[in-house]
């Protein structure tokens, strides 16, 4: 059995032969997607599933990262959508409880953009519940969104948004708070790790399949490379195709 990190993998076709073989082996296999479990995105995820908002027609999403572009440790095409992005789409998923039916991406440079690989990016999704999704990632300047990102989140009952990891549902502020009074834009890796390994356990031991399963992240991940063959095709990318 094992935990691997985000992304699985940063090719489409790898990722799910690392899946595929893990379940040909009888091994059960997490990503380690811990930052879903952080209290600004358990707080939109509460808010969402009990009904605060009503219906929700509509999100946008922004995450503004420093110049290098989260490449990692080697170049590659696309950095901040391979990873940082998957964060973000995968929050999608977890917050809406719905899954994606399709992107379309464009992905550019600035032009004093230095290094290698697309450093924005703007990215329309469909969720299979009807809720579109407006995603924009910027790498451009020494700037960074926390790693929660920013959202306007619209429902029939409101508007619902998140800045700098502060909560406003219809003017009003929403408290947000670590059980152990951590300053809440600090990512707190030990106790959101715990978690991931709690929950691994118990999947380990005959519990449910978690949402960051090999096999259910493998729809994160497939909106990250969707998103790049849209940009490179210029067509919408449903997904499955």
């Amino acid at each position: 059995h094992l935990v691997v990190v985000k992304p699985m993998s940063n090719e489409w076709w790898s990722a799910a032969a690392i899946v595929n073989e893990a379940e040909a082996r009888g091994l059960k296999m997490v990503v380690a997607q811990q930052l879903r479990f952080h209290p600004v995105i358990m707080k939109i995820r509460e808010m969402i599933q009990s009904g605060q908002l009503g219906q929700v027609g509509y999100i946008h999403q922004d995450a503004f990262f420093n110049r290098k572009g989260y490449s990692g440790s080697y170049p590659q095409p696309y950095p901040l959508l391979v990873q940082g992005s998957v964060h973000f789409f995968d929050y999608l998923r977890w917050t809406l409880d719905q899954e994606p039916v399709a992107v379309w991406a464009d992905c550019w440079n600035a032009p004093w953009t230095e290094g290698e690989g697309m450093r924005c990016a703007y990215v329309s999704i469909e969720m299979s519940g009807g809720c579109r999704v407006c995603y924009r990632g910027i790498a451009t300047q020494d700037d960074h969104t926390n790693w929660t990102c920013n959202w306007r989140i619209e429902g029939e009952k409101g508007i619902l948004t998140v800045e700098n990891d502060v909560i406003h549902f219809n003017g009003e502020e929403v408290p947000v708070a670590w059980d152990d009074d951590t300053e809440i834009s600090d990512l707190n890796l030990p106790p959101l790790n715990k978690i991931i390994f709690e929950k691994f356990l118990n999947y380990m031991e005959g519990g449910d399949e978690p949402g960051f399963s090999g096999r259910n992240n493998l729809a994160s991940l497939e909106m990250v490379f969707g998103a790049i063959s849209s940009s490179e095709t210029g067509q919408r990318y449903n997904m499955g195709q």
